[in-house]
């Protein structure tokens, strides 16, 4: 039976009522793993992935096994299925670093529509490295989806990084959606003094660049273009973005059908409501757990 089998495994590892046995403790594993347990398949993934216990890295063999353990682990074992999760993403990032960027969004489509942050994360930057110095507006679309996504999925010491954040705000500003960029900015912004300096420094400039374009947005009219030197501007009032000559101009840029402010002044609300209900359940949580 497997769960005697994994027993077995930790008395032989342990050296508990047994002789402690290196080749004891993996021929029992391997023994629960035929017979589906996912600890076991998980434990042999894990080997392949980080090279142990014999074991070379092979991430193909890695994927096979975690992938079992999380099929074998879905209905029981949360804990086992959140480490075959994570160890998956790894996978994938090994995948990503070596530029096998297909195999690595094959890997982390699934977990990501499972609402995995941590693949939502990985896939949005899969996505941006798989075009870089190519022009693809729909693959910004599709990273800034799952940088979005990421940013509202991760919590703890994870989501306080700000990485799906700054993630998100890079792709805003490539589709020059700049209302939620200066959201997603104003977050990273609070992240720099919990980071690594190489990491802040590429962040800083980031944000530079972004203000860069924000003032830039000032000193002209978002509906007819005219440079303003000097004269009264109007703001959006919903995301103080870009600025108007009247509200005729306004108008003209909000119904725009290319271009237009429409959808990215309102998606910048969606995001602050958002924000404002994950806080709020995050703050009821803590509550609740003392």
């Amino acid at each position: 039976h497997p769960w005697a089998q994994m027993h077995l495994m930790d008395y032989y590892w342990e050296g508990k009522w047994v002789r402690q046995s290196l080749s004891e403790f993996l021929h029992w594993n391997c023994q629960a793993a035929k017979r589906g347990h996912p600890a076991a398949l998980r434990n042999i993934g894990k080997w392949f992935l980080h090279g142990e216990l014999g074991c070379p890295v092979d991430l193909h063999q890695a994927q096979e096994y975690l992938e079992a353990g999380l099929k074998a682990s879905k209905t029981s074992f949360a804990d086992c299925y959140a480490s075959c999760q994570e160890d998956l993403v790894e996978v994938a990032k090994r995948h990503c670093a070596a530029n096998s960027f297909e195999k690595a969004k094959a890997i982390l489509l699934p977990l990501a529509e499972g609402g995995v942050g941590k693949a939502q994360k990985a896939l949005g930057v899969a996505i941006i490295r798989d075009c870089e110095g190519a022009a693809r507006p729909n693959a910004s679309s599709s990273a800034l989806f799952w940088f979005s996504s990421a940013a509202f999925a991760l919590t703890g010491e994870e989501a306080a990084l700000g990485n799906a954040e700054q993630g998100a705000m890079y792709c805003c500003g490539v589709l020059y959606k700049y209302a939620q960029a200066k959201f997603w900015g104003r977050i990273v912004k609070k992240t720099l003094r919990i980071i690594n300096i190489e990491a802040r420094i590429t962040r800083v400039k980031e944000l530079v660049n972004l203000q860069r374009e924000l003032r830039s947005l000032r000193d002209i009219c978002g509906g007819c273009g005219a440079e303003f030197e000097g004269k009264e501007r109007k703001f959006c009032r919903a995301c103080r973005a870009y600025c108007y000559c009247s509200r005729e101009c306004q108008k003209m840029h909000w119904n725009r059908k290319k271009g237009g402010h429409r959808e990215d002044c309102k998606g910048a609300s969606e995001l602050k409501q958002k924000m404002k209900e994950k806080k709020k359940a995050e703050a009821i949580k803590a509550s609740e757990s003392k």
